[in-house]
Parts: structure tokens; sequence; C-alpha cells
């Protein structure tokens, strides 16, 4: 009895402890864009993938030869369940972050920016940037045909229009954080 306390009671820790290091990962990512986070994250959730596994295969094992009960072979299992889901879940997040870009328009100057659009492999109207603000786009690659997709930032002032000014140039599972000011 008392190893399968341990076996319930390290899974349970395993699963929370995913949960906690898998969100850390994503929201690092979320708002850094940071690469090394990204890599850091594969590599987390195959350790952790492995570990779960490891311990899924001795709960098994164990439970067969201490001659467990269903119900206590059941929660190991179900703890292991769990933590594998949350890894799942966390990687079809992070997949998604790192197939996409996070764009960054701040308007420093005094007047009102108008008709800004993001061009590119897809093209998003942003619409007005009031002075002294930011606005944050998202751009998703996933619907892209083209590995590459060159954006550009197109936008009226009271002057003039700015036209097809490269911003970066994006590859799919490159996710990136652009940061583009008009003074």
């Amino acid at each position: 009895m008392k190893l399968y306390n341990n076996n319930i009671r390290l899974a349970k820790k395993i699963t929370i402890g995913t949960l906690i290091s898998g969100l850390i990962f994503l929201l690092g990512y979320y708002f850094t864009y940071d690469q090394s986070l990204m890599i850091g994250g594969i590599f987390f959730g195959i350790g952790i993938f492995l570990i779960v596994l490891t311990i899924l295969v001795s709960d098994l094992i164990t439970a067969n030869r201490e001659k467990f009960s269903p119900k206590e072979t059941s929660n190991t299992i179900l703890w292991n369940i769990f933590t594998m889901v949350i890894l799942v879940i966390f990687t079809i997040f992070g997949c998604k972050l790192a197939n996409s870009s996070l764009i960054i328009v701040k308007n420093k100057s005094e007047e009102t920016i108008k008709n800004v659009f993001i061009t590119g492999c897809q093209n998003f109207e942003v619409g007005i940037i009031e002075s002294k603000t930011t606005k944050m786009i998202r751009v998703d690659y996933a619907k892209n045909e083209n590995n590459n997709c060159e954006i550009g930032i197109r936008y009226t002032t009271t002057d003039a229009m700015k036209d097809e000014i490269l911003l970066a140039d994006i590859k799919p599972y490159h996710g990136e954080k652009i940061v583009y000011t008009i003074e």
C-alpha cells in the first residue's frame, strides 16, 4: 500500500508541476516571442512525457506484482493521463503561438493615424491608432501557402500616405515580435 501512495503522490506532483511550468513557458513565449523559451518548452515537454511514460509503465508493472486493486491502479493511470493531456494541450497552443507573430504599432506622433493596414501573406485592417497609443496585432500564419511572408505596413497621416514599409520576413514556426514606431 505504501508503494501505491507514493506513486499517486508522485503522479499528482508531476501533473501539478507540468501545469505550472507549462503555463510559465507559454506565457513567457506569448509576451516575449523569445525563441529560447520555445526551445526550452519543447525539451521540457519531451522530458516530462518520457518521465510520465516511465512512471506509467513502472506503475503497471508494480500494480501487477503487488496485486493492487483496480481502483488503485486506475487512480495512478488517471493522473498520468491527466499529465499527458496537459502536455498535448500545451503543445497545441505552443504550435499556434510559434506559427504566429505579434506586431506592435506604437503611435508616438501628435496626430491620429488612419487606415492602418498590415500587409503581407495575409492583410489585416487595423483601422485607427490614436495619438500616443499602441495597438497589438497577432498574425497567424497557419493559412499561408507561401513559406516566406514579408510583412509591411501601410497607413495615412494628415500629410501623406506611407506605404509598404518592410517590417519583417517571417517563415512558418519562427514566431517573432515586431515593434514599429510611428513618430
